[in-house]
């Protein structure tokens, strides 16, 4: 079976954005599986087309400053030039931009499955401070935007759609989403180039870890009242934040998160800003702890990752992340509130033995949860379902709004 990826990030080269990331495990775990696989992806310079590690990576498009429509008349185009070259068993698109819609307008019959990661609107209803996000959900916006009729359109005329979570699955349900059959959930994959998950040894003492982007999605309003929490109850725990400052609207985070925690404890924490991806898990080996308050993940690779290397984690953030753990087994997972998210840190830094609990179980759930095998079986069988689909439906008709 010969399987084609396409999405506008694909690391290294344009970053390790969530769809970059599934796309990146996701094609090396097929790979491994024996099926042939092709990725279809933006360029920052030159196209180019190279294999690296049994993946055909094909660097032809290019986003920037491009509507939705031309950037996905340009997909469909690319997609038809590499199946007259090679035949292409089924495409995968993202919902996220409607990347796929003029190639499933055009070839309605050909396999083609969607994946589910969180689609413009949702989005957009994530970011900005609590009062604004408030205000989306009391006034949402009249109508549906093009970018929105145009996502919809794509998940509709999808031979099969996947998602990585039940919560996200819910959410397109809530807000009445069409679906030509019921959408089919199962993790985003988890690949170890080792193929090793690490058991951790245990630590005399314990250090935190936040691992994500600075910015509202992420949580970063809660982090003063949750630093100024722990260090109440224990004055010498030590914090490092990693991820890029997206900055604030007249500030920096980092300058915002100074001025409204206490000046005395500031020595205790480390802005370490955005580290390479290929360091991200030795970095994490400093440490014991690590936790997360997104106001939403459809599903949390940096959750993921951290209780691969066997990190104690407490996880207050909302949506599919809810599922990744089991708690108190693996994971803690909290409301999405400083109190419950500074409460299950404070817990972790009390009690060694229930940190190292969750530290030996992290990594066996995480195998079992989205490692190689558990994807490369779902993934086989929802693109084996995909090509009986797309034979077995009529061609569908494009009318209203989805």
């Amino acid at each position: 079976m010969h399987v084609l990826f396409v999405t506008p990030t694909f690391p290294p080269e344009n970053g390790w954005g969530g769809i970059g990331t599934y796309v990146h495990h996701l094609s090396l775990i097929m790979a491994n599986a024996g099926c042939e696989t092709t990725v279809l992806c933006d360029t920052k310079d030159a196209p180019r087309d190279y294999v690296r590690r049994g993946v055909r990576i094909c660097r032809y498009l290019s986003s920037a400053s491009i509507n939705p429509i031309d950037y996905a008349t340009d997909v469909a185009d690319a997609i038809e030039s590499l199946h007259r070259e090679k035949h292409i068993d089924v495409v995968e698109f993202p919902e996220f931009g409607a990347n796929g819609v003029v190639f499933q307008r055009r070839h309605p019959a050909f396999p083609v499955v969607v994946r589910l990661h969180g689609d413009t609107a949702l989005c957009r209803q994530a970011n900005g401070p609590r009062w604004k996000r408030f205000a989306r959900k009391l006034i949402p916006p009249p109508g549906l935007t093009d970018i929105d009729q145009l996502e919809r359109e794509s998940v509709y005329l999808a031979h099969l759609v996947t998602a990585p979570s039940d919560w996200q699955v819910l959410q397109c349900l809530i807000r009445k989403w069409k679906f030509r059959q019921a959408p089919i959930a199962f993790p985003n994959p988890y690949h170890l180039s080792g193929g090793e998950y690490p058991l951790r040894q245990q630590r005399s003492s314990a250090t935190v870890v936040h691992l994500a982007r600075l910015d509202y999605r992420k949580g970063a309003d809660l982090l003063p009242a949750i630093l100024s929490r722990v260090w109440s109850a224990i004055p010498e725990a030590q914090f490092e934040l990693i991820g890029q400052d997206q900055g604030r609207r007249r500030t920096s985070w980092k300058e915002w998160i100074l001025a409204n925690t206490p000046a005395r404890c500031h020595r205790q924490l480390t802005f370490r800003g955005g580290v390479p991806y290929e360091r991200i898990q030795e970095t994490l080996r400093k440490h014991s702890i690590a936790f997360f308050g997104s106001v939403w993940e459809s599903f949390s690779y940096t959750l993921v990752e951290c209780m691969s290397e066997g990190l104690a984690c407490v996880n207050g953030s909302v949506g599919g992340a809810q599922e990744v753990g089991i708690h108190d087994k693996s994971v803690i997972n909290t409301p999405r509130n400083p109190e419950g998210i500074a409460h299950g840190i404070v817990r972790l830094l009390k009690d060694s033995r229930l940190r190292e609990t969750l530290s030996q179980n992290a990594p066996e759930r995480i195998r079992q949860f989205c490692g190689d095998g558990t994807v490369a079986r779902n993934g086989v069988s929802a693109y084996r379902n995909a090509v009986r689909s797309a034979r077995a439906l009529n061609e569908p008709k494009l009318s209203g709004a989805y």
